[in-house]
């Protein structure tokens, strides 16, 4: 009798017909006894992706590798089409995202479901990353090469420490391309905010340790004018809706099981760390918000050099001490992404004013 998949792999697919079929093609070459779905999800494709999908489909002749093409006639949001090709394999305990122009080892699904079968301890089981780049002076890629810099340690006991260490360090996320327990995002919220490949990377690694395996994860990487275009629309960019996100994220898993207490205290020190790390978000949601702590001057809110000079202005001017602490205090009791950071404000604020007073 046939064993039932334990594995699903989803594919958001967006206009992918020169990279699509090589992808499915490492798929289809596993070298696995048990079996494993593929489930490629086209949003709307202009090109050839969905037919040549088709195409490979025609032609499987591993009956282990079980592929299906979803089609979507309207265009989804790059977020909503993750989570189509995720809801698909409710049936199956573990997952991984496969970028359409990717590729994997030919034994990348073996040893990764082992892996997760094996240690239950284990969050998210990650093939070793390379990267293939366009070559400069013909249109072909280069060979594989090892990143050593995508290779992060976070076998942390404590999943406090892993989901902090994961905010300080996870730079290059080849890692959220990782073989997981779908269980692990129950209760994630799905909301589209930018870099949310980081924000479930931390969510993982909540529930796990990162192990590595003995595959390969092929991640193939364009000209500098592509990453320029998704840099200019917003695609990397850490605002208020990540921070947000983020913190949120963190606060829930926390409160699911320890009080609201070190759920507020954990979602500061996330707070921190994402300010030290990216600064205070580019864009106007921020200051729209404080804004409206101030009554009549909710023009324009700015919070000038946190860790430096601690000045709050507003159309230009300098608020008292005490107006800006007692706005504060009020405002930080409810239970928010703005309390959380009025919290961080009247902390600076009333370090600030106990320095100038000695």
């Amino acid at each position: 009798m046939k064993k039932a998949p334990t594995l699903t792999i989803g594919i958001p697919c967006r206009n992918e017909a020169a990279f699509v079929g090589e992808c499915l093609a490492s798929l289809v070459s596993q070298d696995i006894e048990t079996s494993f779905r593929v489930v490629v999800s086209d949003n709307n494709s202009q090109d050839e992706s969905a037919s040549i999908v088709e195409r490979v489909i025609s032609k499987n002749d591993n009956p282990r590798c079980e592929l299906t093409l979803i089609r979507n006639n309207k265009d989804l949001s790059a977020g909503e089409n993750f989570k189509r090709v995720f809801d698909y394999a409710e049936s199956t305990p573990f997952f991984m995202w496969l970028g359409a122009h990717d590729a994997l080892s030919t034994n990348f699904v073996r040893e990764g479901t082992q892996l997760m079968e094996s240690d239950e301890g284990c969050g998210m089981a990650s093939g070793n990353p390379y990267s293939i780049a366009p070559l400069p002076t013909r249109d072909q890629f280069s060979s594989p090469q090892l990143m050593v810099g995508a290779i992060y340690d976070y076998s942390q006991e404590d999943p406090f420490h892993r989901y902090l260490l994961s905010a300080i360090k996870t730079g290059n996320c080849t890692i959220f391309h990782s073989i997981f327990r779908r269980k692990a995002l129950s209760g994630y919220s799905w909301r589209e905010a930018p870099s949310a490949d980081h924000i479930m990377i931390s969510r993982l690694l909540w529930s796990g340790k990162l192990r590595y395996f003995n595959g390969g994860y092929i991640r193939r990487y364009f000209k500098r004018d592509v990453s320029q275009r998704k840099k200019a629309a917003g695609y990397y960019e850490k605002n208020s809706e990540f921070f947000d996100a983020y913190v949120s994220d963190f606060y829930r898993l926390i409160a699911e099981k320890h009080s609201q207490f070190l759920a507020t205290t954990y979602s500061k020190v996330l707070f921190d760390i994402l300010l030290d790390r990216y600064g205070f978000p580019p864009d106007a949601a921020w200051p729209r918000a404080f804004g409206t702590a101030f009554g009549a001057r909710s023009a324009r809110l700015f919070v000038l050099s946190i860790g430096k000079s601690d000045v709050v202005k507003a159309n230009g001017m300098d608020f008292s001490q005490g107006e800006l602490l007692k706005q504060c205090m009020e405002l930080s009791q409810s239970p928010n992404w703005l309390a959380t950071y009025l919290r961080y404000v009247l902390m600076r604020l009333k370090k600030a004013l106990a320095a100038r007073a000695h």
